[in-house]
């Protein structure tokens, strides 16, 4: 699906291949620093804590700890409720001290996160460097996030988000964003609502209303409609049987969605769906943006461990073909709106 023409030339690829070798040379650097880091911590904790423990078990061993006459009181023998109590404090000590090891083995890890993000922060531009105007957040809200209808993605009422890509393509602007919405069910239990990747684009004329088209699956209607809200968007027919057989279409604007579900905005969605046929694929239009959903339990800007090389073929360009699939896509859509 992706688009040739959309892939790094051989200049942009060769700058990326020596990024990728200045950090493949850093990362043993760091895993070796990290190891003796994380021995050097971790020795000193264990010490720190095994001095507390017998600190406290030798100053409790004052108070009957280690038997001696037993104290009666009222008919009861109060030096065996200090020895009890004492044993619960000590059995605490240990509990939070194995607790506090793995933050200890977390702060001693910090460099191989740092280095990692700094290699995203500097690498992921440049793989998108055949793109305009790329920039690369982590964590924070997208700027188009507020564009985006809740009855594209479900009922929900807790949002998260990861890698966020923003850029140009061809006069086209988007932003691709990683995000989790869930449903809180209970105090214990969220609802997976969706997650996944996002891509959203301006429309040259914009689109009056929302539009969802999805694939059609008559057996998960109601399921849907429980999780979407289709409150309000009436069915649009593509004008063919054999895509409306294929293909779910709402909109609450049913005349400008008719003009909008062309040959081309269908050719959209087939391609879509071929290209990741086990994900359920949606596009949506509103207003005066576009968005391509795309659910999958995939990291799609994921990196390898640290103590895995990072290789092109291997890592780079599956990422940049996914990205350039998801963009052809949007081109298709932006086309007829």
């Amino acid at each position: 699906m992706a688009d040739g023409s959309f892939m790094p030339g051989p200049a942009v690829v060769a700058a990326i291949q020596a990024d990728l070798a200045d950090y493949n040379g850093k990362r043993t650097g760091v895993i070796e620093r990290v190891a003796r880091r994380s021995r050097l911590f971790l020795a000193v904790y264990a010490v720190a804590v095994v001095a507390l423990f017998v600190a406290l078990f030798f100053w409790m061993g004052g108070f009957g700890l280690f038997g001696g006459e037993a104290e009666i009181v009222g008919g009861v023998d109060v030096s065996r409720s200090g020895r009890d109590g004492a044993l619960i404090v000590l059995g605490l000590v240990a509990a939070f001290g194995l607790v506090g090891g793995y933050f200890v083995h977390r702060l001693a890890g910090r460099p191989v996160r740092k280095l990692q993000q700094s290699f995203r922060e500097t690498l992921i531009p440049r793989i998108f460097g055949f793109l305009q105007n790329v920039s690369y957040r982590k964590g924070r809200k997208p700027e188009t996030y507020r564009d985006l209808p809740n009855a594209a993605i479900g009922n929900y009422n807790r949002r998260s988000f990861d890698d966020v890509i923003s850029g140009e393509h061809d006069g086209m602007k988007f932003e691709a964003f990683e995000a989790r919405f869930t449903r809180q069910r209970d105090k214990k239990r969220d609802v997976l609502v969706f997650a996944g990747i996002i891509l959203s684009f301006d429309l040259v004329r914009g689109f009056p209303g929302i539009l969802i088209a999805s694939r059609a699956n008559p057996s998960l209607q109601n399921i849907f409609a429980d999780l979407f809200g289709f409150g309000g968007l009436k069915t649009v027919s593509a004008g063919d049987a054999e895509a409306d057989a294929r293909y779910q279409i709402r909109s609450d604007n049913v005349e400008a969605a008719r003009a909008v579900v062309t040959p081309a905005f269908l050719r959209a969605l087939d391609e879509l769906n071929a290209s990741w046929p086990s994900s359920a694929g949606r596009l949506t239009l509103a207003g005066n943006r576009g968005f391509v959903l795309l659910p999958t339990g995939k990291n799609f800007f994921e990196l390898p461990d640290i103590d895995v090389a990072c290789d092109y073929a291997s890592h780079i360009e599956p990422m940049v073909r996914d990205m350039t699939g998801l963009l052809a896509t949007a081109r298709l859509a932006r086309s007829t709106a």
